[in-house]
């Protein structure tokens, strides 16, 4: 993999070097849109009102984006590699927003006078971090009253207290980190979830991941130990782990026979009926989108025992997508979310 990126940046660099004579004056003059390289980062795009030249999007999890946003569809997409620098470079982009992963084409682009950033988050304090971030990029009023706007949202679900400390820790640490201010005491009276990214192969999602924090801030507790997303289990350590709830991720597959074992239904989710789909809406809820407010909301209910389809949840839903997207779903579209079904 290094190899492959060495020489894409040798090629940028020369291609750097052929196009400097240009002046500045007639490149801003050229300037497009947003070229957007991080997938989970588009739905921000979208909130600061950003004008896109190209996105990475996640299609074929997230069909409610397109039914909201419909010509998204003719938008030049990001492969799944990214772009070479050099296409970048000649697409003179008003800025990049990088994932970590490509992160090496920062400096490239840069060296070339585009405006390139490296953005991610791990937690909710990171979240807002991030969306300031991308506001500042933007450099519309909108886009810096929408990001503020949001963090009253997100601090009204969340709390000022554990953004606080969440920013204090990252400033300390600058790591991913777990939980510490959520003592042993506090996760031994908690339910225990089992979060299923993929019934086959059976993977989950553990500790020090977005997963974790949503169901750490809506009072729940981990089963999985092991770090990290897309973890592969073995049935048995489902069994083994005894949830009393089980969230099935988007595109993890059915709960049926001939996908989950003998014995499956006497787990104890299974047994209390509290086996869930995840909502997904114009991103996964339970990844790193905005939407993760509401899947906070939503785990909070489903934790307290309630129908996560009430009232409440839906006036959140109607706030969060007309505020902030001015999107208006019908009541037939907010339960299908909730469901964590697709369009109809």
């Amino acid at each position: 993999m290094k190899k492959v990126f060495g020489k894409r940046f040798f090629k940028a660099a020369l291609v750097v070097s052929l196009i400097w004579p240009i002046t500045l004056t007639k490149v801003q003059a050229e300037q497009k849109g947003v070229v957007d390289e991080w997938y989970a980062h588009l739905t921000m795009d979208l909130m600061l009102g950003a004008k896109l030249e190209a996105a990475a999007i996640y299609e074929k999890r997230v069909p409610w984006l397109f039914y909201f946003y419909p010509a998204l569809s003719k938008l030049t997409r990001v492969p799944a590699t990214g772009f070479n620098p050099e296409q970048i470079i000649t697409m003179n982009p008003k800025y990049v927003v990088l994932p970590i992963t490509f992160k090496a084409q920062a400096e490239t682009l840069q060296h070339a006078h585009i405006q390139a950033s490296v953005l991610d988050f791990k937690d909710m304090a990171g979240l807002l971090a991030c969306v300031d971030e991308s506001a500042k990029l933007e450099n519309t009023s909108v886009a810096f009253q929408k990001a503020e706007a949001y963090r009253a949202f997100v601090t009204e679900i969340v709390g000022a207290e554990v953004l606080e400390k969440e920013k204090k820790a990252l400033l300390n640490e600058n790591r991913l980190r777990h939980f510490s201010f959520f003592s042993k005491k506090d996760q031994s009276d908690r339910k225990r979830i089992l979060h299923i990214s993929s019934l086959n192969p059976l993977t989950v999602d553990g500790k020090e991941t977005i997963i974790d924090e949503w169901i750490s801030l809506a009072g729940g507790q981990n089963v999985v130990e092991a770090k990290g997303n897309n973890h592969p289990v073995t049935w048995e350590q489902v069994f083994a782990s005894n949830p009393d709830v089980i969230i099935l991720g988007s595109g993890s597959g059915s709960w049926e026979k001939g996908t989950v074992p003998k014995g499956a239904e006497f787990l104890p989710a299974i047994q209390s009926g509290h086996l869930y789909r995840n909502p997904t809406g114009i991103f996964l809820w339970d990844r790193y989108g905005l939407e993760l407010p509401l899947q906070i909301l939503w785990a909070k209910n489903i934790l307290a025992g309630k129908n996560p389809d009430n009232l409440e949840m839906r006036e959140k839903m109607k706030e969060f997508y007309g505020r902030f997207f001015d999107l208006h779903p019908s009541e037939e579209v907010l339960g299908q979310i909730l469901k964590g079904e697709t369009p109809h």
